[in-house]
């Protein structure tokens, strides 16, 4: 393949939809969700016209949304001074999207060095089974 049709990393390991429990919980700090901080989302929400059907797969079912809408979700709660979206929407999910982005990479990156490794391993231990002689415990069982 060439180099034109391989994504980039950015590309392959930056997530496409977001939670709203998973951002909250970035923007707050790590803090768990409350009852009075879900109650002022869906206010917020509610206020910028969002249907309520809407707005309970978002808060309530904690369903995944693809991240340019979640921009304009974000963007609202920050208007309505919601707890954890105070800093700007669009630093707010793109700080997620980064730390997310890294995560993928670097859990990507240690599986690889993990399956090299057994490779390797599986190299030297059919390098060890081709002469059983070498091999520690391989002779005829003694029974003592």
């Amino acid at each position: 393949m060439s180099l034109l049709n391989n994504p980039a990393p950015v590309q392959i390991y930056t997530p496409k939809n977001i939670k709203f429990s998973d951002l909250y919980k970035f923007g707050s700090a790590g803090k768990d969700l409350s009852g009075s901080i879900l109650n002022q989302a869906k206010e917020a929400l509610a206020k910028a016209g969002y249907e309520p059907e809407k707005i309970t797969k978002i808060i309530t079912k904690n369903e995944a949304v693809a991240s340019k809408e979640m921009k304009v979700i974000a963007e609202h709660l920050n208007r309505g001074g919601v707890y954890g979206f105070r800093r700007p929407a669009t630093s707010l999910v793109q700080g997620y999207l980064n730390k997310e982005r890294v995560k993928a990479q670097n859990i990507a990156r240690i599986r690889k060095e993990h399956i090299l490794e057994a490779g390797e391993e599986n190299l030297r231990v059919s390098g060890l089974k081709a002469s059983p002689a070498k091999i520690p415990g391989a002779g005829p069982k003694l029974n003592f």
